[in-house]
């Protein structure tokens, strides 16, 4: 979309970059569990014919299983996170301390 406007000469507007990078982001994001779910089963089948055992197998998958929910909540794990940062107080200010030189104290040097 992007790409052919800009070969027609027509201008591409902030609004419309701003839409297609948020169009890519929902695609990925739609890509990303089904392709972790691929991974986790292709990852219990290979740990099967490696090794020839079903516990071995079942560790893989559960493995898998983890990472899938893990990767699954990251966008709520997100949002906690900037909560407390955004819920906690404000640093207080430094204090300023002002050095004045010698001839200014009346201390004698």
């Amino acid at each position: 979309m992007l790409l052919a406007a800009a070969a027609q000469g027509d201008g591409v507007l902030a609004g419309d970059l701003i839409q297609w990078v948020q169009m890519k982001q929902g695609e990925i994001k739609g890509l990303v569990p089904g392709l972790l779910w691929l991974a986790a089963v292709f990852f219990a089948i290979v740990a099967w014919v490696v090794a020839r055992s079903w516990k071995k197998a079942m560790v893989a998958g559960i493995g898998g299983a983890i990472v899938i929910a893990v990767v699954s909540q990251l966008g709520s794990l997100s949002d906690k996170v900037e909560s407390e940062i955004n819920g906690a107080p404000a640093p207080r200010p430094a204090p300023v301390v002002h050095v004045m030189p010698a001839e200014h104290t009346g201390v004698l040097t």
